[in-house]
């Protein structure tokens, strides 16, 4: 069994049993975050033995749980686990959503499982789905489609996906970018009747009426060339992927801090010629 999400309950352990007499041997978490796991405790008192990343552990121990209970056996790069017939692939590829996040893989069947990452037929939740690093989210798109999958879980709304749902929000994801980036070197570039996103241009107005308060300032440039990159790729993908609306604004301010410290393009903000 793979995580046990509070939300389901006792109900997943009855679902179980309307499929199969048979006992459950193993849980892996798929990372340390409640809303995936915390039902774990009901698996632990049967005698369930719980399989981790050993990051996940870790996080376990800063945030201690009861509903959450310590994994039994950690691993560090890749594990796999052999139950009678069946197999699962457990890799870690790196810090993507959350410290210890696992690809987990089911070749038999061609399923593979990367929680809060790719979600099916929509936009991904608040702040590039609270990326933990956002190079790496933008990364994890290639490393999936290097399984050899037909089924994908995401964990989260209403559907399976394919391979087709990662390559359509990879492409979702670069727009926020590409866009993102955009804004910052227009950012650094000279007002014209084409450029609303010139610095000075910007800061004019919010030092004005906040003088002497740096981070005014600075929220103030962020925003604006937050609102520049959501309202251009949100003119794009309304109606092609649910809640472009919702979550696209947020996803841009993700993307344009990350483009700046992560990236390095620090536009105005970087070494000047």
């Amino acid at each position: 069994m793979v995580d046990a999400p509070p939300t389901t309950g006792e109900n997943i352990l009855a679902a179980i049993r309307s499929v199969t007499h048979l006992p459950i041997s193993h849980l892996v978490y798929s990372h340390y975050h409640a809303d995936h796991i915390g039902a774990a405790y009901l698996l632990a008192k049967k005698g369930v033995t719980i399989i981790a990343h050993e990051l996940t552990e870790y996080e376990l121990n800063i945030t201690p749980d009861p509903n959450r209970p310590l994994p039994h056996v950690t691993f560090k790069g890749s594990h796999t686990l052999h139950v009678d017939n069946q197999t699962l692939q457990l890799d870690y590829h790196g810090p993507i959503h959350a410290p210890g996040n696992l690809f987990i893989y089911a070749p038999k069947q061609k399923i593979l499982m990367l929680i809060d990452l790719v979600f099916p037929g929509w936009v991904p939740f608040a702040n590039l789905a609270e990326a933990q690093n956002v190079g790496m989210f933008i990364k994890a798109h290639d490393l999936i489609l290097e399984y050899d999958f037909k089924y994908y879980i995401g964990g989260h709304v209403n559907r399976l996906g394919d391979r087709k749902d990662v390559l359509i929000q990879q492409e979702y994801v670069q727009d926020v970018y590409n866009n993102a980036r955009t804004a910052i070197l227009l950012s650094n570039s000279p007002p014209n009747a084409t450029n609303p996103l010139s610095i000075g241009t910007i800061l004019g107005p919010i030092q004005a009426a906040n003088p002497n308060n740096t981070w005014a300032s600075f929220i103030g440039y962020v925003d604006t060339l937050t609102e520049y990159c959501a309202n251009v790729t949100t003119e794009k993908w309304l109606g092609k992927l649910a809640a472009a609306d919702v979550y696209t604004l947020s996803h841009c301010e993700t993307m344009v801090e990350a483009s700046r410290i992560d990236f390095g393009y620090l536009g105005p903000f970087g070494v000047q010629g």
